[in-house]
């Protein structure tokens, strides 16, 4: 098994983090696996955090470097940043402080679309529960996959508002850090793709296309938008989503959660269609920790741990992130072991 250091790792050994772990300890123990990588992930995470500090940033490659532990690549060939000539180029400041801010874009870009993803999942569970409450007449069962389809393709699109104010939401945090700001707004944002759905799941009802009803309601009679509108405010499933806006209210009720599980079940079998079990195991836990926890929060270090699992699922990552080892524990005991068990030796 490939052994694959998560970011924080990678600050302990580079000695600009502190850690309850032993660094030689550490060095040692990695040392007993031939194949040991830094996930090119790691890296934009690493360029685009000290894009402010070009010398701890040059302390962090130069260890690396030394310690001979090579990157396993991320993204496609056009993007990568693994090759001879760009190692070449690490010995210039000038390109560092560039990559780094390029760093800074390309991390955004990705993760802003990657919260999108998550955000429409939850909301495509959410809506499922109502749907199954109140489902659509047969004869509309078409005219609501194509609503689905049509606005998911819309909300994947780069020039939409909502992925735009995702990006926004990004770059202010690796401006202020503001770790609670930031999960405020992530929650904000994954309630407005649920506020969404219901409205779709609604103006199917009556058999209307979506995005047309959005942008041509003048052309639309009076009672029927009247129609709409009521059965949308008397939702109980659009209440909560508005009372969980304005006063922190519980998201779910009694009926959902009861609904809950069968629903993740079926949303994670159509993953399993295309993605590692195992990672859609991760994405199941996240998202019912969503809905059934009192805080509600995407925490920030799922993003990129979630790409980690995602790409490099058949790896022992190495972590010390607690909550991150007691999920892989649900997911993958014997993984979770070996870290805990490698963690245990490094202690100080």
């Amino acid at each position: 098994m490939n052994l694959i250091l998560d970011t924080n790792m990678i600050y302990y050994i580079a000695g600009v983090s502190e850690s309850y772990l032993d660094k030689k300890k550490l060095i040692e123990e990695i040392a007993l696996y031939e194949n040991k990588y830094v996930s090119e992930l790691s890296m934009l995470e690493i360029y685009s955090h000290f894009r402010n500090n070009i010398e701890k940033l040059k302390s962090i490659i130069n260890t690396l470097s030394m310690l001979k532990y090579p990157v396993w690549p991320y993204f496609d060939k056009e993007h990568s940043i693994v090759n001879e000539k760009f190692n070449e180029l690490l010995k210039d400041d000038k390109f560092i402080k560039f990559l780094a801010d390029d760093s800074l874009r390309i991390r955004i870009d990705m993760e802003s679309k990657f919260l999108n993803f998550w955000a429409c999942s939850i909301a495509s569970v959410y809506l499922a529960i109502n749907y199954n409450e109140n489902p659509v007449n047969t004869e509309n069962i078409k005219v609501l996959n194509k609503n689905l389809f049509n606005t998911i393709i819309l909300l994947n699109n780069n020039d939409n508002a909502y992925l735009s104010e995702m990006r926004d939401v990004l770059y202010k945090f690796y401006n202020d850090y503001d770790e609670s700001k930031f999960k405020d707004k992530v929650v904000n944002y994954i309630l407005d793709i649920c506020e969404i759905y219901t409205n779709i799941l609604h103006v199917s009802y009556e058999g209307i296309d979506f995005l047309d009803f959005l942008n041509n309601q003048h052309n639309y009679q009076e009672d029927v938008k009247e129609k709409i509108f009521i059965k949308i405010s008397d939702d109980i499933f659009f209440k909560k989503i508005e009372k969980r806006k304005l006063q922190k209210k519980e998201l779910v009720n009694k009926i959902f959660i009861e609904k809950l599980d069968d629903n993740l079940k079926y949303y994670g079998d159509k993953l399993n269609n295309f993605m590692n079990p195992s990672v859609v195991k991760y994405y199941i836990i996240l998202f019912k920790k969503f809905f059934t926890l009192d805080n509600k929060k995407i925490e920030k270090n799922n993003v990129i741990d979630s790409l980690l699992l995602s790409h490099y699922p058949e790896n022992l990552v190495l972590t010390a992130d607690e909550d991150f080892i007691k999920i892989m524990s649900e997911i993958n005991p014997d993984c979770s072991n070996q870290i805990l068990n490698i963690l245990k030796k490094c202690k100080k």
